[in-house]
């Protein structure tokens, strides 16, 4: 499943109407893939907020190079200024789950807001020390 079907089916979950934006434009001898405003790859809209939600889906480690190539574009500041909100989501598999990375560029200076993180994977069980244990036997005996 790709970021971004992994991300619509997230906000249909949470109550959101949402739906693709990008889109293949057939180029003789190859395809290019073009999102809306060169950033929004998912519209979603919900009743009681005000706006519409564009997401950039991508995988967690591209998250930041998403946000650089968003923060630089004319279309992406005029999005936030006309009241809509614009967030990167960035997908990673942890201890087995997919948990999504949540960045939110707000209007004004365009500054990235971290909305959400995922929780980091469980410890790994380290072995004990081999002279604390002879120690801890000892100290019984």
């Amino acid at each position: 499943m790709t970021p971004t079907a992994r991300s619509l089916a997230y906000l249909r979950r949470c109550g959101y109407t949402a739906d693709i934006t990008e889109r293949w434009l057939p180029i003789p001898g190859r395809s290019v893939r073009r999102d809306l405003f060169g950033c929004i790859d998912l519209l979603g809209i919900r009743q009681g907020i005000a706006g519409v939600l564009g997401i950039q889906a991508t995988t967690a480690k591209n998250v930041p190079a998403r946000l650089a190539k968003a923060r630089k574009l004319a279309s992406l500041a005029t999005w936030l200024r006309t009241g809509n909100a614009f967030e990167v989501w960035g997908w990673s598999r942890i201890a087995g789950k997919w948990q999504v990375r949540r960045v939110a560029i707000r209007g004004g200076d365009l500054c990235p807001e971290e909305l959400e993180r995922p929780a980091r994977g469980r410890r790994r069980r380290t072995q004990p020390d081999l002279f604390a244990l002879a120690e801890r036997t000892d100290a019984n005996e």
